[in-house]
């Protein structure tokens, strides 16, 4: 049996779109039963958000971003 169950990713999704500038240890003080590691594993694989600076954003790169982004890192 898994820990993690829909309701629990639905009240982390709800606290991320609260404060996207949240940190994964802000979140362990709100869900202290659950370890660190399963805290990121839950925000980036179930509520599929990605670190991007100091925010955490939903993952919503089309192909077309993920192609500019690709051919940037190639042209000197």
């Amino acid at each position: 049996m898994s820990v993690v169950n829909e309701d629990l990713v639905r009240a982390f999704e709800e606290k991320m779109r609260e404060n996207r500038r949240f940190a994964i240890t802000a979140l362990s003080l709100l869900f202290p039963q659950i370890s660190w590691s399963l805290h990121h594993q839950i925000v980036s694989d179930k509520v599929k958000f990605r670190k991007l600076c100091a925010r955490w954003l939903p993952e919503m790169l089309t192909e077309e971003h993920k192609l500019k982004g690709r051919t940037r890192y190639w042209t000197f």
